[in-house]
């Protein structure tokens, strides 16, 4: 069974015409996954032990920490967690 992408070239279009440096954050992945209709999973952003003990007890495990910038998830400590505890 072929799947067929409801594409929305324009906003593919306001995507790359916006962004000057060729880095793409996460909520601009998310536009252009969107925009091609592409089903992804709910994320959440955390900045603090706070925020992330309020968004653990929302989701179920296991989970994935990615950070959000250049910098890749295994060079500041991110990665996978099975449970609370590996947090």
């Amino acid at each position: 069974m072929q799947r067929i992408f409801a594409v929305d070239f324009s906003e593919i279009r306001a995507v790359i015409e916006n962004n000057s440096n060729g880095y793409l954050d996460s909520d601009t992945c998310n536009r252009l996954l969107k925009a091609v209709g592409i089903d992804f999973i709910q994320q959440h952003v955390v900045r603090t032990i706070i925020d992330l003990e309020l968004v653990v007890k929302m989701i179920e495990f296991p989970i994935v920490m990615k950070v959000s910038g250049p910098l890749h998830k295994t060079d500041v400590g991110g990665g996978n967690a099975f449970n609370s505890q590996l947090l």
